[in-house]
């Protein structure tokens, strides 16, 4: 019987204008009903993980929270107040490497921050430079993101906590080249993944999904056959998986295809096919 269902956002409860699909509001609903565990585990921070369900309070005061690809868990709302669960932020000096890096590459960077204060969690994704692209910059001056005009400067002088991860915009740079340059420069000290391919996420080497979902089995008591979990997109491929059920949404690009070959991850149909609803109801969760 599955007790824990983890789901990715974008692509799979969230459509490309970050709104959540009727659908699937509905099949999250029921499963909270149905006393199952439900968790988003996505690259976003928690608070902007939260941020599509803001008109479901209910969905946002039972769910567990696993962001920045698994760096960082809060669990449910008590009392309108979310506990940090665990932390695994980067090496300082790996992130004075990343800076080093960028700067000699020309890359923008993004510092991603999660801790708990006195008054609840701070969350900051900070950027020095707007990218020209108008659709990435208007990104960058969404929710969540604050521009600091002296970022670099900033960290150079170690002023700013250890990042549970950071982004390098790759932009028309050539992403594929910049993944290489990371992955040749860093090795086994990092783990990257990315949601879309022009913005590398990188965080500390023991990070994903998967073990992010594991961790929060194991402390949940829940067996990993009994959990399910859902993603679309490269960084969803450690918790697929990682769970007893792992299904892979139908609008996953040929890459994600191809990597899940000869395992046991299932297929559900495409988002504009309601595909997270679908997947719910033939695991009889519907």
């Amino acid at each position: 019987m599955i007790q824990l269902v983890a789901f990715d956002l974008d692509g799979t409860v969230l459509d490309p204008a970050g709104d959540p699909a009727p659908s699937a509001l509905a099949a999250l609903r029921r499963l909270v009903e149905q006393g199952r565990r439900i968790a988003a585990i996505s690259g976003r921070s928690i608070r902007r993980s939260l941020h599509p369900f803001r008109d479901c309070p209910e969905l946002i005061d039972a769910a567990h929270v696993c962001g920045y690809n698994g760096a960082a868990a809060a669990g449910p709302a008590v009392a309108g107040r979310r506990s940090l669960l665990f932390s695994r932020p980067l090496a300082p000096t790996v992130v004075d490497e990343l800076l080093a890096h960028a700067l000699a590459h020309g890359l923008e960077l993004v510092y991603c921050t999660c801790e708990e204060t006195p008054s609840g969690l701070r969350e900051e994704y900070r950027y020095q430079q707007i990218p020209a692209d108008p659709t990435w910059a208007a990104a960058w001056q969404s929710v969540g993101y604050v521009r600091d005009e002296h970022l670099y400067a900033r960290l150079a002088a170690g002023e700013l906590p250890p990042p549970a991860k950071v982004m390098l915009f790759a932009g028309t740079r050539g992403p594929e080249a910049v993944l290489d340059h990371v992955r040749r420069g860093f090795g086994s000290r990092v783990y990257v993944a990315w949601a879309a391919r022009e913005l590398l996420e990188i965080m500390a080497p023991e990070v994903n999904k998967g073990a992010a979902l594991r961790w929060l089995a194991g402390s949940l008591a829940i067996p990993l056959d009994q959990v399910l979990a859902i993603g679309d997109g490269n960084n969803d491929l450690p918790m697929l998986r990682t769970a007893g059920t792992g299904v892979l949404m139908g609008n996953a690009n040929d890459d994600v295809r191809t990597a899940l070959q000869g395992t046991q991850v299932r297929t559900a149909p495409p988002f504009a096919a309601d595909g997270f609803a679908a997947a719910m109801a033939d695991q009889g969760l519907g």
